[in-house]
């Protein structure tokens, strides 16, 4: 999580993998009435930067991180941005550079693997490959047994840009 004029640095074979950004809320009985299950979104599956922070990826690697969108019983969508990583602000800048990877996140809504809103991307000799926008796998825990994720309609499986300036050089991109 970085905000305001943070750095982040990820470098030289460090990897942020596995991660989930928003929690799952099981069904708990309370005396006779019971707590419906619950799913709280959350953004950036891997890193979350706003505010003007900047992240650099150098030699790195953000796999298999989840965005989840907020569902359950009575409660409105939120959530759900930036599988493997959320970027916001017109300040901020994202570097992903020498062979980084971000490869097999999954958003919710939009960004499988790069969600950027307003800020600077620059992608060069790096891959961002594998992500799915527009999928939840843990809506099954609120759907019931038998579902195995809500499809929801997200865009940019690979990188979703929302008024930002995306760079990319020597840049590979397969199946997002």
């Amino acid at each position: 999580f970085n905000t305001g004029n943070g750095i982040v640095s990820v470098t030289s074979g460090a990897s942020v993998n596995d991660n989930l950004a928003g929690f799952y809320a099981p069904a708990y009985p309370v005396g006779v009435i019971g707590i419906l299950p619950s799913i709280y979104g959350g953004n950036g599956g891997g890193i979350f930067s706003e505010d003007g922070g900047t992240v650099t990826l150098d030699g790195a690697s953000v796999n298999g991180n989840v965005a989840s969108e907020q569902e359950g019983p009575g409660i409105g969508g939120t959530g759900g941005f930036g599988g493997g990583i959320y970027q916001s602000s017109s300040a901020g800048t994202l570097y992903v550079r020498n062979s980084s990877t971000v490869n097999n996140n999954v958003a919710a809504l939009d960004g499988g693997g790069i969600f950027n809103d307003q800020a600077t991307v620059d992608i060069e000799g790096s891959s961002v490959n594998n992500n799915t926008a527009g999928y939840d796998p843990f809506s099954e825990y609120i759907l019931g047994p038998g579902w195995s994720g809500e499809a929801l309609g997200g865009n940019g499986g690979g990188i979703f840009n929302n008024d930002g300036t995306v760079t990319l050089t020597n840049y590979n991109a397969t199946n997002t």
